[in-house]
């Protein structure tokens, strides 16, 4: 009796763990040894990467293939977004900003308006708009980039990325543990306190309350209360960390220029799944599908199957 509830539990084990399996981070290609600093998918078909000297790469099914595409400059692309798969924008080094209203067959060359680094750039919908860059800079526009106007940011330490929940409510985050938040679209923004002065590189905020900032030397933090109190996350990392999403309190992941790990429970814990590579960025379309870039060119796709597939 024994001997045979030692072989069905072996038997269990070994299905579980290949289930497990096939919940990981898996190589799809490297896009010509180049540099990837940001990646954003609409769907589980249709996404676009972006990199060092201007360089764009479509996909149309699912990161199986990549298509080179113009974007007209030669400087970093820090960061991408897309609010349809016709309608994207980039942003990079020396206040370059694009845009294209064909899926990236085109790009368009906006006018500076800065010099300073633009490094992150989110829009809500198709008109309403934001962008951060070096010196505490904020952008904003209503008419989906027709035009651009400051907003006054009370931050004079460059913001890495910023995120917006919708028109009214967003964040900020950047050097010496600036992190900032609004919520009247922009118009103005409070400094938040936070316990560290790190260079803060990413958020992820499920709600108006709760949310994660991740940074340098393994930070993370996270907050239940909109930032007025702040909670340490051991990350088991000393790495910086670049990229985070939660896609609830309690299932997240983020990346650091060593590995991926995901936590089930609220950041207590970190399990690795994926490392040995340099990631920039990652970006989640839900929590069972995902892609990211490295600094070497790399493309990862991560999958999540239930149980029941």
């Amino acid at each position: 009796m024994k001997t045979r509830f030692y072989t069905l539990l072996a038997i269990f084990v070994f299905a579980a763990s290949g289930l497990i399996a096939q919940s990981m981070w898996q190589n799809q290609q490297i896009i010509k040894k180049k540099e990837l600093n940001s990646v954003f998918f609409l769907d589980s078909f249709n996404g676009w990467i972006a990199g060092d000297h201007g360089k764009i790469y479509q996909t149309k099914d699912g990161g199986k293939t990549w298509i080179a595409q113009k974007s007209g400059i030669h400087q970093e692309i820090k960061d991408i977004h897309f609010n349809s798969p016709l309608c994207g924008w980039a942003v990079g080094k020396n206040g370059r900003l694009i845009s294209t209203n064909d899926g990236g067959l085109t790009w368009n060359v906006h006018k500076r308006v800065t010099p300073n680094d633009l490094n992150s750039i989110f829009f809500v919908n198709d008109c309403y708009g934001w962008i951060a860059g070096d010196e505490g800079i904020i952008l904003s526009t209503i008419d989906g980039g027709s035009s651009w106007s400051f907003q006054k940011s009370t931050c004079i330490f460059n913001l890495n990325k910023i995120k917006f929940q919708d028109g009214n409510i967003g964040w900020a985050v950047g050097e010496s543990g600036s992190v900032l938040s609004t919520y009247d679209g922009g118009q103005t923004w409070s400094d938040i306190s936070v316990p560290i002065y790190e260079e803060l590189n990413d958020l992820s905020f499920i709600d108006e309350n709760n949310g994660f900032v991740v940074g340098n030397y393994g930070l993370i933090l996270s907050t239940n209360s909109s930032g007025d109190k702040w909670r340490y996350c051991p990350s088991n990392s000393k790495k910086n960390l670049c990229s985070v999403y939660f896609a609830d309190l309690q299932h997240g992941w983020v990346a650091d220029d060593f590995s991926i790990m995901s936590t089930n429970n609220y950041g207590k814990s970190w399990d690795v799944q994926a490392s040995n590579k340099d990631f920039n960025d990652f970006h989640f379309i839900d929590q069972d599908n995902a892609w990211a870039v490295c600094e070497d060119g790399s493309v990862y796709k991560y999958t999540a199957y239930s149980p029941e597939e």
